[in-house]
């Protein structure tokens, strides 16, 4: 009889041990499983809009790839002034002052999976959207030489390129405006290079109809982001 409830014992034993191990690995892969699953992914922040952020820039005379001087006008600032809640998110204030132009432009951006959106909802960047076109309009405009509407559309442009500015060689990230003339004159372009932590490397001044002319670009020469 003793002998019978030892045995008796030593199964109830077993049999509770072999519970609490099924337990602990359901407990364990069920973990592995919702880090998978439900780990938001996170993409690489090209313009890191966080207040306090600032970047200055030079605008520069371009004649060519290899060719460019200081132009005269004051360096332009950019600086992200705060967060402001519009709707149900949270964006931040970007404040731009651009000497060439006298204007100080201001965007409300966040972050949106791999997209950077503005509070219209226009897409402003994408780390990993090389083929989309973002947004076409119809331009005009006789004083800079367009007389006829064209379409101009956004997109990205160079996707890993090397961007030499005053301050270093960055691989950047290139959002591209394209103003799509008739077929006989070339297409012209604005782009805005962008360096992974830092922000806005380059961007070009407004377009010219003239393809020998010479043309304006912002290059980076001081930032500051945390």
């Amino acid at each position: 009889m003793r002998l019978l409830n030892l045995s008796l014992i030593l199964l109830l034993c077993a049999l509770y041990s072999t519970s609490c191990k099924k337990t602990t690995t359901n407990t364990v892969t069920k973990t592995v499983i919702d880090s998978v699953l439900f780990t938001p992914a996170v993409y690489p922040d090209y313009m890191v809009l966080k207040p306090g952020n600032y970047w200055i820039y030079q605008a520069y005379t371009v004649f060519s790839a290899d060719s460019a001087v200081p132009a005269s006008y004051p360096p332009d600032s950019f600086y992200v002034e705060k967060d402001t809640a519009i709707g149900s998110y949270t964006y931040h204030k970007l404040v731009k002052n651009i000497s060439f132009q006298h204007t100080q432009q201001i965007l409300y951006l966040r972050d949106s999976l791999s997209y950077v959106v503005g509070n219209g909802g226009g897409i402003f960047f994408s780390s990993q959207d090389s083929t989309t076109v973002f947004r076409t309009i119809q331009y005009s405009s006789p004083a800079a030489g367009v007389p006829d509407t064209i379409p101009v559309t956004y997109q990205m442009g160079l996707m890993q390129n090397l961007t030499t500015v005053p301050i270093g060689v960055f691989p950047t990230c290139t959002y591209r405006q394209i103003f799509h003339f008739t077929p006989a004159h070339p297409m012209e372009e604005n782009d805005w290079k962008y360096a992974e932590n830092i922000g806005l490397i380059v961007q070009t001044l407004g377009f010219y109809t003239n393809p020998s002319a010479s043309w304006l670009e912002d290059r980076l020469i001081r930032y500051h982001v945390e």
